[in-house]
Parts: C-alpha cells; structure tokens; sequence
C-alpha cells in the first residue's frame, strides 16, 4: 500500500481492465512488498500451480 514508486491506484486501475488478475496489497511494505514480498509470491505461486495440476 505505501509503494514509493508506483501508487496503488496505478495496480488497482490495471486489475480493473482485462481479464482474470489478482491484487494482494499489504500495508506497512514498500516496493513489491519488501521486505518479505518474496514469500507471498512463492505461496500464491505454489496455490495456483496446485488448482492446474
């Protein structure tokens, strides 16, 4: 939510256009969600490689 480089209003315009997206926004991280951004990465990675297997 505090990115200090692209506003959260600049993903949540993207994820309202197109198709199928996904928005996980954390308060309290910076860019990409770090420090820590990796972790909720791999586990959303890991859920959707589990439903299409």
């Amino acid at each position: 939510m505090e990115d200090s480089i692209f506003p959260v209003e600049d993903s949540i315009l993207v994820a309202l256009s197109g198709g199928r997206e996904e928005i996980h926004a954390r308060s309290g991280l910076r860019h990409m969600g770090n420090p820590g951004g990796e972790e909720i990465v791999y586990d959303w990675l890991d859920r959707q490689v589990a439903n299409h297997a």
